[in-house]
This record gives structure tokens, sequence and C-alpha cells, in this order.
């Protein structure tokens, strides 16, 4: 039970210094937030080309 809580606090604390980290880093570089914005972008293209890519897989069958 002790090992359980003990993890749980350890994971949040984990998370909060990683928040900490992510909210520093998107403060310090003017850049972040088109750079998440690109990447956000990337990854639609991404997902948009394999939904057309299995859709014509299926119409090929």
């Amino acid at each position: 039970m002790l090992l359980n809580i003990t993890t749980v606090i350890a994971m949040i604390v984990i998370g909060w210094v990683v928040w900490v980290t992510v909210q520093r880093r998107e403060k310090s570089d003017e850049s972040f937030q088109r750079k998440l914005e690109e990447d956000d972008e990337r990854a639609r293209r991404g997902r948009e080309d394999e939904a057309a890519y299995r859709r014509a897989q299926r119409e090929k069958e």
C-alpha cells in the first residue's frame, strides 16, 4: 500500500517537473508555438495521407 502511494506521488512530481520545464521552454523560445503548430500540421497531413491510402486499398479489393 505504501509503495502504491509512493509511486503515485513520484508520478505526480515527475509530471509537475515536466510541466514546469515545458512552461519555461515556451516562455524562453518565441518560436516554440510556431514549431508546435508546424508539428501538428505535419501530423495532420500524415493522418490524412494514411487515411487516403487505406481508402484506396479498400477500393482495390
